[in-house]
């Protein structure tokens, strides 16, 4: 199972950020910055040379305002294949929709942007996979 879990310190103006193959996105002031996951999953097993890997999940603590919106997700939309060499999503263009979503106030209007760009990109390709993208910022 992949997954990203974020705690929220609205003393310290911080979240603690940790993720097992999901990693999360902050768009502060215009700019997407990229937190990368741990590669492994929770969950399963996993060896490397036939010895079991021990999972170590890393916290990230990061900075935040009240302006800035964190994403959390799924790989689905990035991984979509389309666009007009029928190829996956890459992680540049998939920010750049999250910055455009900075610019839209109503989360029915963010649904429906997400959504027609997701067609868009997607053409005639069947859908891949499950889509979750969860945004929020702390005020």
């Amino acid at each position: 199972m992949d997954l990203s879990i974020c705690i929220v310190d609205h003393v310290k103006n911080q979240i603690s950020f940790s993720g097992a193959r999901n990693g999360i996105i902050v768009v502060k002031q215009g700019k997407a910055l990229r937190y990368k996951a741990d590669l492994l999953p929770v969950g399963g097993n996993y060896t490397k040379r036939g010895k079991p890997i021990e999972r170590q999940f890393h916290t990230q603590t990061i900075d935040i305002s009240s302006d800035d919106w964190i994403y959390m997700h799924t790989d689905g939309f990035i991984e979509q294949i389309g666009g007009s060499n029928n190829v996956p999503m890459n992680y540049n263009q998939y920010e750049k929709l999250l910055i455009s979503l900075t610019n839209i106030d109503k989360a029915e209007e963010k649904n429906e942007f997400l959504t027609s760009e997701l067609e868009r990109w997607r053409g005639l390709n069947e859908r891949l996979d499950d889509i979750l993208i969860m945004g929020f910022q702390v005020i």
